[in-house]
């Protein structure tokens, strides 16, 4: 099967918008499987992990890999940039182009990914201390993650830019399989929250063991050089980190003010919650190199925009009318009835999943005009929620309705400022075709 589905190849005529939405459902049809078979496989590790660990050790586990969903933003936000790039220098004779500006990336990330595991190891301790974990083994084995947490999703870059989502979407799906068996064995074998933890690196490490001999192989020439400094990294990490905060704090906030067993059911409700921007999640990676073929050929990105719209809409809508419908049902069959007294701010949480699947969305397009200062807007939500975490935070409910309403807010914002200002910052351009 040809990996590369879709995107107008040199020497071709722009897509017109119906071929523009069979190939964009035709991404989707082939990564949207295989990604929510991660998400799957990614849901049972932790299912698995909340069974075998208990309330108490698995709300250690739950803030921990809050803080490193934060930590993946910034290797995320390379792949975003990573992506964009190859798109625009992926031609006849530009792929070694585009191949060494992967490895210039990858350089950068493993230097900085150093860095960063020195200082998490270096704060172990009284960061245990604040959030009563009882032991800094957890977030020194989250300091070991690091490296591949960082440098991962850059070589991910490379495909998604190529649009090579079948490889793309394999490499997930087999990180999730190594990740859940390492975690099962590390937690059977008595290394507790710590074990769970380092099975994401264990994952991590294998996947990017399957992607390197690839990079490796390839001949590099004419790389354009690489400027982290310069380049859209940073306003789409900044973006990225704002969405990411907004979207995690909540369950270190519940730690950090909730009893024990509160904190650890709440921190079920938001992975189920969480599960629904998951599923939504592969549909912006198909979008963005999509949208920046557009932006380079002059061509609106909204007919793309819209399509993968539509299609948050359909999975999270489903989702969330499912945790309407039967919230007890759901928790009993995904985590147990010992998480079931916090099923009242599941329909708040799973609706705070779409409207977080949403943003990422509309971040994308931004990414893809290039704009460097999209990242003030969802600063400044994140900024109200953090208002709202400080002003009320002594209930679960209180908890969810805090991270619901910024996000809302943002949402409407997004919505309201493409719609009015369509023309001005998505123009038709010359070769938009009808």
């Amino acid at each position: 099967m040809n990996e590369h589905n879709g995107g107008t190849r040199p020497g071709e005529s722009p897509p017109g918008r119906f071929n523009e939405m069979r190939s964009l459902l035709g991404q989707n049809a082939v990564l949207l499987p295989l990604v929510a078979a991660s998400s799957v496989l990614a849901l049972v590790m932790q299912v698995i992990m909340a069974r075998m660990l208990g309330p108490s050790e698995f709300s250690v586990v739950a803030s921990l890999l809050g803080l490193m969903f934060v930590l993946a933003i910034l290797s995320a936000s390379i792949q975003a940039d990573v992506a964009r790039s190859v798109a625009s220098i992926s031609a006849p004779g530009g792929s070694g182009a585009a191949t060494g500006y992967v490895a210039r990336a990858l350089t950068s990330s493993v230097a900085l990914a150093c860095v960063l595991s020195v200082v998490i190891a270096l704060l172990s301790a009284p960061f245990a201390t604040f959030f009563h974990f009882g032991s800094r083994n957890a977030v020194l084995a989250m300091a070991s993650v690091t490296v591949t947490t960082l440098c991962l999703p850059v070589l991910r870059g490379d495909l998604q830019g190529k649009q090579r989502f079948l490889g793309l979407g394999l490499n997930v799906v087999f990180e999730a399989v190594v990740r859940l068996g390492a975690g099962v064995l590390l937690v059977a074998l008595g290394f507790g929250a710590a074990g769970a933890v380092l099975a994401y690196g264990i994952g991590g490490a294998a996947a990017l063991a399957v992607l390197l001999p690839r990079l490796v192989r390839t001949r590099v020439a004419g790389a354009p050089t690489l400027s982290l400094v310069k380049s859209m990294v940073w306003p789409i990490f900044l973006t990225n980190l704002s969405l990411v905060l907004m979207a995690s704090l909540d369950v270190l906030v519940a730690k950090r003010f909730l009893s024990d067993d509160a904190a650890g059911s709440y921190s079920g409700m938001a992975l189920l919650g969480r599960a629904v921007l998951f599923a939504t999640g592969a549909i912006s990676w198909v979008m963005l190199p999509t949208t920046a073929e557009a932006h380079a050929a002059e061509r609106t990105p909204l007919p793309a925009f819209g399509i993968s719209a539509m299609l948050v809409l359909v999975v999270s809508g489903g989702a969330i009318t499912v945790y309407a419908a039967a919230p007890t049902v759901v928790i009993n069959a995904v985590l147990g009835s010992g998480f079931a007294q916090q099923r009242a701010v599941l329909l708040m949480l799973g609706t705070a999943g779409g409207v977080f699947g949403m943003l990422l969305l509309f971040a994308n397009l931004y990414f893809s005009r290039g704009d460097r200062w999209v990242w003030l807007v969802p600063a400044a939500a994140l900024c109200a929620e953090l208002a709202l975490f400080a002003l009320n935070h002594g209930s679960p409910a209180a908890i969810a309705l805090d991270l619901l309403l910024p996000a809302s807010g943002l949402l409407a914002y997004f919505t309201a400022t493409t719609y009015l200002r369509r023309r001005s910052l998505f123009p038709p351009g010359p070769g938009t075709t009808p």
